[in-house]
This record gives C-alpha cells, structure tokens and sequence, in this order.
C-alpha cells in the first residue's frame, strides 16, 4: 500500500533551501538513508522494489507511480511511502522531476 499524505508549510519551508532542509528533517524523524534525486522529462522506472521502507517528497516536476494496479500521481509537496519489497514503477512527467528519497533499514 502507498500511503499519501501532503508536507504542510510547518513541516519543510519553501525557500531556496528547500532540498536540504527535507534531507534535515527526514534525517532527523530517523531514516538511516536520505539522498536527493533527478529524472529527466519522461523517465521511467520498471518494475522493482526496495530492500527497505522507503519515503519519497517530490520537490519540482511530477511523477506517476504504479502499484496494486493503481496510478497515482504525485506533484511538487506530495510525499508517499512505499513498504519493503513491494513491487512497483514510476513515470516521470513531461517537466522531469526532483525529489528525495529516504529509507528506513
């Protein structure tokens, strides 16, 4: 299951920093791993899964993700969890999309 839920304003700021501020916050609730990312314009990401929950907050751009055969599509401040070893793909949108991705082990 993907759990979505919106980032409020108290929960990262907008500015400039934007990025480091998430990978701050992320590091602090405790994910062992945060790292940012950037697809270019129509990427794609087949099948796959991670060893580990993972936590993505879109930054700019768009993406689409695909599981239990559902589509969802996440913009800039959507963030969404994706369990362990659970089998799933992501479109990039038409503008690319950056985001951070944080993982528990």
């Amino acid at each position: 299951m993907i759990i979505l839920h919106k980032i409020t304003n108290n929960e990262i700021s907008y500015g400039m920093n934007k990025e480091k501020e998430t990978i701050q916050e992320l590091l602090e609730k405790g994910f062992d791993s945060v790292y940012a990312w950037y697809d270019g314009p129509g990427g794609v990401h087949p099948d796959h899964e991670h060893p580990f929950m993972s936590t993505h907050v879109v930054l700019e751009g768009q993406m689409t993700v695909f599981v239990d055969s559902r589509e969802i599509v996440y913009k800039e401040g959507d963030s969404f969890d994706i369990p362990a070893k659970k089998i799933h793909r992501a479109k990039i949108g038409p503008l690319g999309c950056k985001y951070v991705i944080a993982e528990k082990y």
